[in-house]
């Protein structure tokens, strides 16, 4: 089933929380609604799951419409699973029962119990059927939460921070296996998160939200690497940011000068790029294009090594420029040393009055 949003805008009162939002979710594909807290994807989430009333626009389901101002339909004849954040599980009810317990529609009890056993097979939780929720952990938890929404075969799944209350080490595990179970079940999944490392790895496409409107739509390697604006490009990870003059289509920075056409002359611009975008290079001589920084100190992460880096002063407003680094391994080289650095001309984003246009540096 496909899921069709149209034109979606909801208030509480005075606050309107989502305001003209376009979506469409096709068969089998994860989607992704990211975005801080209070940008409005829980609501939009209650809206197509039925919780909420559908104040404008429209949702359809399989190309049916299921809520529009004038017709709503119950969450339950909607076709949809719900994964809710605390797992909801029934604490009087085995994990069988608590699977059973969305088949009530079916009639058919040998039916009824083969499909939530099918269900429980498909999370590997069969062999806990007449266990009670109390004696699981949290993982075992929510894959019993993911067999109840997947039991009744739905066309589409809704899935609400399923992996916020596991700890991180587990939330790995639970996550890869949660995906694996989706795609191979085939339906339309909207989850809703507001960890962007999460996100990147659960969603087929990302829908970026901020106050109520959608951002940037788009694979999670178009909003990490092609952002549209500077809010897409500070929320998926640390930037560094610095600032430069534009004279002549160049932009005049510490780290030398990069093409920028068409920003006005004279006009202060803001260059982003990433941490991991820095090439350091630790011989005698600099390589091309590169700058001399300093190593002001280092510290070993899981698989890279963050390096703080000082240059010489901003340009613009004359201050010692700080950037992190991150390198892959272990980097060796003391604080205090000399290096030199580089950063590729597409890992460049220029913001000027919220415009981005790639750069390229200059010899």
């Amino acid at each position: 089933m496909s899921l069709i949003i149209e034109q979606i805008r909801h208030s509480y009162g005075p606050n309107t929380v989502l305001n003209c939002i376009d979506l469409h979710v096709q068969p089998g594909e994860v989607v992704c609604l990211l975005g801080p807290s209070g940008c409005g994807k829980t609501s939009l989430l209650r809206l197509i799951a039925g919780l909420e009333t559908l104040q404008h626009g429209r949702i359809l389901i399989n190309g049916r419409v299921v809520a529009e101002q004038q017709h709503q339909l119950a969450p339950e004849q909607r076709g949809i699973g719900f994964l809710f954040q605390d797992f909801a599980l029934f604490p009087h009810l085995t994990v069988l029962e608590n699977t059973l317990f969305g088949l009530g529609a079916i009639q058919d009890k040998t039916l009824r119990l083969q499909q939530a056993t099918t269900a429980l097979e498909r999370v590997n939780m069969a062999s806990f059927a007449h266990v009670y929720p109390h004696k699981l952990s949290g993982g075992q938890q929510q894959r019993v939460a993911l067999a109840r929404a997947l039991a009744p075969k739905p066309g589409i799944i809704l899935l609400d921070e399923p992996f916020s209350s596991l700890d991180a080490r587990l939330r790995v595990q639970i996550r890869d296996q949660t995906l694996h179970v989706l795609k191979s079940s085939g339906v339309a999944t909207v989850m809703v998160t507001h960890d962007p490392e999460e996100a990147m790895f659960m969603a087929d496409r990302i829908v970026l939200m901020n106050r109520g409107r959608i951002v940037q739509t788009g694979s999670p390697v178009d909003l990490y690497s092609r952002p549209e604006n500077a809010f897409v490009a500070t929320f998926f990870s640390d930037v560094n940011s610095i600032t430069g003059i534009v004279h002549e289509s160049l932009v005049h920075t510490a780290l030398g000068k990069i093409v920028a056409v068409d920003l006005p002359e004279g006009s202060n611009a803001t260059i982003m790029f990433r941490p991991e975008s820095i090439l350091i290079d630790t011989g005698p001589t600099p390589p091309e294009s590169a700058v001399s920084a300093t190593v002001v100190t280092t510290r070993l992460l899981p698989g890279t090594t963050l390096v703080h880096l000082r240059l010489a002063p901003d340009p613009v407003n004359g201050e010692p420029l700080h950037l992190h680094a991150r390198v892959p391994g272990v980097f060796t080289a003391p604080e205090g040393s000399r290096v030199f650095l580089r950063v590729p001309a597409h890992l460049f984003y220029i913001f000027v009055q919220e415009a981005e246009r790639k750069s390229s540096p200059v010899d």
